[in-house]
């Protein structure tokens, strides 16, 4: 070959190495048709043509070089990438090895034959090979794509994306960024992966691969908008994508945009059917709405698809717990595990239903395993805020709240901000209330951490500045909770709200996320004006609800659920109040009213509150007691047969430390007597208890029966039978005080610092009857508790008194509702005048007993 010949086929070459594949195809066109002996001409046209994917016509040439010299290396070489190309891996390390066999062996032949033994899964010689090449110069960008390739399916992502990194300095014209984004999002480096994909996608707007992988990583970057736009595009580029419409949908749940969200999902169920992935995020959108049968029904559907794929076992094991199916969850997150070791999210499940079954320290181990790989404030506050179900000790309540103050001070000093505020909040401090102590200073400390940490869940509607005149309308009222349904609240709140007067009121009921659908629900809706389900996207509640222009938002209870907490971080109307449906502080400045009972709370109390205190005359509630079921005999309720029965039929985070020595010392003075709780969701609740009454009681477990969780009518009739009903200290009564007074059935009680221990003495005032069933110190309640199960007389006498006074002033109470209704006009005329109601304010009207 000569000079010139030598100069034209390289510079043909040239033009190849620099992606400008057509411009080389005509110039080696150019250089065979002068020279149609020269093999290394006819084998470079057979590859720049195959890098044009025209494998018709690179097979046309390759046949030319193969006549010339069928055992020379370029030809070999050509034919190991045109066999590749066509699948036929096993040929083509065949060819490729013939190339490498010569004693002048040129690197280009290893680089492909380290190609073909990556496609065959020889993956650490294709490495050695590709590092071979590497050691020669020039650098070869080629075969920093083969250790890219090789190593991102060893599970070696980061070296992967290195590789794939330096492949581009080297030749930026080469289609990679959809790989490397790829990649990137494999390693969770969300926004990197954006940033490469957008890249991909100028580049080649038809990539259809990258057009998915770029909206799942706008996704998890929390730019929805963006995701929702590259997904359509990917549907409408290939409108049978059954990954595209999955990752659509899961967009959609997450914007809210439910039906929306369900009808991605079934389209791509449609397109295909076995799509394990979107199975599990339709099972997820179930979840979210409540639907937890459904929602397991289609985990299992693609657990038995993809028996390995870990986020399936993953979302059961939250349907699981959400359930209460503690045990099952843990075996669930547990199997998720062990399929993708390292899988943060699971571990972070795991450790929560660990926490519920009361394995509070290999929950906090988890924890803190999960905080060694992922250093993150939401991680960091979990493991920080984990707080007991059933407290060990009052030294362990202690501890655990100096651990819990400890750990908001120190969060303050972390770098970064909460991005997973719904993880947080579902943390225990639910937990605190139960402690018998003040817990404004650590709920005020836990809203300044998120005032500081999390300034995205802060929000204030438009408009509240200058509110829409009354004049001429009735004001209108929002009820928000997960428990408007047959829950505690939705029965305690059930009768407030159809009694409210509506001429002067339009009632708006907003169910947030995960409310269940039953027939307590469907009456409640049937008494509103306007019934709103708010959907999981947080963005969406706070619009839906600002857009309602609520003259006062009123939540049943804050703090029994994330979500609660959550939306009652924003302004979304003028005034915002919390009842007591759980009686402790939120801690938080965006609501202007906590609306107790007076005759529950001590002289001081506003100090407890965050919010304004509200001083009602009477319990804000009207209860309508359900149809008295028919007795049921000790026998069948699975009670002993003699003796006294003391009952204390409560959740039993309740039963604080204190209660033990005043319940070992009923069961010392009443040796024949029994003392009777319910089980709790947990078989490990009454575990605890009785391994805590092992060293703080021995003795009182002989003494105590716990019965299964029962229906309501079951529950009922128990209470019936019990001799008298225990209040426990520093938490008492609520629903189950009205319950007992439908048989008149007594409950004792002392009354604590804190309304949440004195809501039963407060009713028997504002009833005007069971004073001695109020002791004044707790060191005489076990002796009280005693002599009144002894004194059957008396307890006859009783039982009369109270039934007849909880209907004469206690049951369907109207008077609590105009207290109510006086509060609401009150809150929203001093808001239209730029005012708010002074802390303990009262009512000027009498609402006492008539």
């Amino acid at each position: 070959m000569g000079a010139s010949s030598s100069e034209d086929l390289g510079a043909a070459l040239q033009l190849r190495e620099a992606g400008r594949y057509a411009e080389a195809e005509r110039a080696l066109e150019a250089c065979v048709a002068a020279r149609p002996q020269d093999l290394e001409a006819w084998a470079a046209l057979a590859h720049v043509r195959l890098l044009q994917n025209q494998i018709g016509t690179a097979g046309e040439a390759l046949a030319q070089a193969l006549r010339v010299d069928a055992a020379a290396a370029p030809a070999l070489r050509t034919a190991a990438r045109l066999a590749l190309a066509a699948g036929d891996v096993q040929a083509a390390i065949g060819h490729a090895r013939k190339a490498c066999a010569a004693p002048d062996v040129h690197p280009e032949d290893r680089l492909v034959l380290a190609m073909a033994l990556a496609r065959a899964d020889l993956l650490d010689e294709a490495v050695a090979l590709a590092d071979e090449v590497l050691a020669e110069p020039p650098p070869r960008a080629e075969a920093h794509v083969v250790r890219m390739q090789a190593l991102s399916r060893q599970g070696r992502m980061a070296e992967a994306v290195a590789d794939g990194e330096a492949a581009m300095r080297l030749k930026p014209h080469l289609p990679l960024w959809g790989s490397i984004g790829a990649l990137q999002l494999a390693l969770g480096r969300h926004v990197e992966a954006a940033v490469v994909l957008r890249r991909a996608v100028e580049l080649n707007p038809r990539d259809l691969q990258a057009l998915v992988n770029l909206g799942e990583a706008e996704r998890r970057s929390g730019r929805l908008v963006e995701a929702g736009e590259a997904l359509g595009r990917a549907t409408e580029l290939d409108p049978a994508s059954s990954v595209a419409w999955g990752n659509l949908g899961a967009v959609l749940q997450q914007q809210g945009r439910i039906e929306a969200a369900r009808g991605a999902y079934d389209r791509a169920l449609a397109l295909d059917p076995g799509a394990a992935a979107v199975m599990v995020n339709l099972g997820r959108l179930l979840a979210d709405l409540g639907r937890y049968g459904e929602a397991e029904q289609s985990c299992r559907r693609a657990i038995e698809r993809r028996p390995d794929l870990a986020v399936g076992h993953y979302v059961l094991a939250g349907v699981l717990r959400a359930t209460g199916r503690m045990a099952e969850a843990e075996s669930a997150y547990g199997r998720a595990l062990a399929l993708q070791p390292g899988f943060d999210e699971a571990e972070l499940g795991l450790a929560e239903a660990l926490a519920e079954q009361l394995k509070t320290e290999e929950a906090r181990a988890r924890l803190e395993s999960v905080l060694q790989r992922r250093p993150s404030l939401e991680v960091f506050l979990q493991a920080r805020l984990t707080l007991s179900v059933v407290a060990p000790s009052k030294d362990a309540i202690l501890a655990e709240r100096a651990r819990f103050a400890a750990g908001l001070e120190e969060a303050l000093h972390w770098p970064g901000e909460v991005v997973d505020g719904a993880r947080l909040v579902a943390s225990d401090w639910f937990y605190l209330a139960y402690h018998g102590l003040d817990d404004r200073p650590l709920m005020s400390a836990l809203d300044r951490m998120f005032t500081a940490k999390a300034p995205g869940l802060a929000f204030e509607a438009r408009g509240l500045a200058a509110p829409a005149p009354l004049t001429g309308r009735r004001i209108r009222v929002g009820f928000v909770s997960q428990f408007l349904c047959n829950h505690t609240i939705g029965r305690v709140y059930r009768g407030l709200i159809a009694a409210l007067d509506r001429s002067r009121f339009e009632i708006i009921i907003a169910h947030l996320p995960k409310t269940q659908a039953d027939p307590q629900r469907a009456a409640i809706d049937a008494l509103a004006d306007r019934v709103i389900d708010l959907p999981p996207a947080l963005v969406e509640q706070r619009r839906l609800l600002a857009e309602t222009a609520l003259d006062l938002l009123f939540f049943t209870d804050v703090g029994m659920a994330p979500a609660s907490y959550l939306l009652a971080r924003s302004r979304l109307a003028p005034v915002q109040a919390v009842g007591w449906g759980h009686p402790d502080t939120t801690g938080l400045k965006t609501l202007d009213y906590f609306v107790s009972f007076d005759g529950a709370e001590p002289a001081g109390a506003e100090a407890f509150y965050e919010e304004r205190l509200v001083r009602l005359p009477r319990l804000a509630c009207f209860y309508d007691p359900p149809a008295r079921p028919a007795r049921l005999d000790r026998q069948t309720l699975g009670l002993p047969a003699q003796g006294a029965l003391y009952g204390c039929l409560q959740s039993l985070f309740k039963i604080h430390p204190d209660f033990d020595a005043v319940l070992a010392e009923i069961a010392a003075r009443d040796p024949t007597g029994w003392i009777v709780f319910a089980e709790g969701p947990q078989p490990a609740w009454s575990q605890a208890l009785r391994r805590r009454w092992e060293t703080s009681a021995p003795g009182l477990g002989a003494r105590t029966v716990f019965l299964p969780r029962a229906p309501i009518e079951r529950y009922l009739a128990t209470l019936a039978e019990m001799d008298i009903l225990l209040d426990p200290p520093h938490f008492g009564s609520g629903t189950t005080f009205f319950d007992a007074m439908m048989w008149g059935a007594p409950v004792l009680t002392w009354p604590g610092g804190f309304s949440r221990g004195r809501i039963v003495a407060a009713l028997y005032e504002q009833m005007g009857a069971g004073r001695e069933l109020v002791v004044q110190r707790l060191d005489d309640y076990a002796a009280r508790a005693v002599a009144l199960a002894a004194d059957k007389p008396q307890l006859s006498a009783l039982r009369r008194e109270l039934e007849t006074a909880a209907e004469r002033n206690l049951f369907r109470d109207a008077r609590a509702v105009r207290a109510f209704e006086a509060f609401l006009l009150a809150a929203v005329d001093a808001a239209a005048d730029g005012r708010q109601l002074a802390s303990g304010w009262r009512p000027a009207a009498s609402f006492a007993v008539g």
